[in-house]
């Protein structure tokens, strides 16, 4: 093989090779770009989601004060559930986020998404302060004080409610 042919076929498979490279370059990006528009989807239906717990809290509000939920304490237990799993379903999308964002890639509603997640997180937050959700603890520790001597009947507090009252009037 003379020497101006060995070169060219070093030549010529060493641009082959190149060009895999460039391929594969390709494909990666390909891939990382597929791997964004999921994300965009994930967000999307994150975003929807989060407005669609936003009015089922506006809808448990006004059930709760026309009296229509049954089981107060359940239905806030469910609530509650429903919450967390859904923030723990958004820290996953956030993770997303920033590995697309990572890869070069802006993501379409992320400030949605994120004003969204913090929404859920207040709601929550309300229900844990304001809806009426037994505490098996402090119930457990009001049985044990009233077993113990230590609390009061409900007849023995208005019987001196009622004896207290009729002696303050004259």
């Amino acid at each position: 093989m003379s020497g101006t042919l060995f070169r060219e076929r070093i030549d010529g498979r060493t641009k082959a090779v190149a060009a895999l490279a460039n391929a594969e370059s390709w494909k990666v990006d390909h891939v990382n770009a597929m791997f964004a528009c999921d994300v965009e989807e994930f967000v999307a239906e994150c975003t929807e989601h989060q407005e669609f717990l936003t009015k089922v809290w506006a809808d448990s509000l006004q059930r709760a004060v026309d009296g229509r939920i049954a089981d107060m304490d359940a239905h806030g237990r469910f609530l509650l559930d429903v919450i967390s799993s859904s923030l723990d379903t958004y820290r996953q999308c956030e993770q997303h986020i920033a590995k697309a964002i990572g890869l070069g890639h802006a993501v379409e509603r992320e400030r949605d998404f994120h004003r969204g997640k913090i929404e859920v997180a207040k709601i929550g937050e309300r229900i844990r302060k304001q809806w009426p959700i037994i505490d098996p603890d402090e119930v457990a520790a009001a049985l044990q004080a009233v077993d113990e001597g230590r609390a009061q009947d409900i007849e023995t507090i208005i019987d001196e409610l009622l004896h207290h009252g009729s002696e303050s009037r004259p």
